[in-house]
């Protein structure tokens, strides 16, 4: 018997062999939205650390801020504020404006995506 899961639309057999599990898929949807929407912490090592060159929120001196990490030859990683927000290039959120500071975020936040386009 094929039907469609009711979470996530995808097609799953029902058999001896494979189950697809509404619940489950539903547990995973939920857990990869809340992982987009929970402030991480800057630890200092790397893991902590947002994908390079990418523009997040974060959290630096108690006040949010636009920010993105880079590494630089002879300086290490450094992070930068973008003082005229954050612009989207092909996906991408890059600071705009930005300018190097000395200190970093004590945590971090993915800014969403940005909606899909209608016809």
């Amino acid at each position: 018997m094929t039907n469609k899961c009711p979470a996530c639309g995808e097609p799953g057999t029902f058999t001896n062999f494979h189950v697809h599990d509404p619940c489950e898929c539903l547990r995973n949807q939920l857990a990869a939205l809340r992982s987009q929407s929970e402030w991480r912490e800057v630890t200092g090592s790397i893991e902590s650390y947002p994908p390079e060159g990418v523009a997040v929120w974060a959290m630096i001196d108690g006040s949010p801020s636009i920010m993105q990490i880079d590494y630089v030859e002879d300086g290490g990683w450094l992070w930068s504020i973008g003082y005229a927000g954050a612009s989207n290039e092909n996906g991408k959120w890059i600071c705009d404006d930005c300018e190097m500071v000395d200190s970093a975020p004590t945590h971090w936040l993915p800014l969403p995506a940005l909606p899909e386009e209608t016809p």
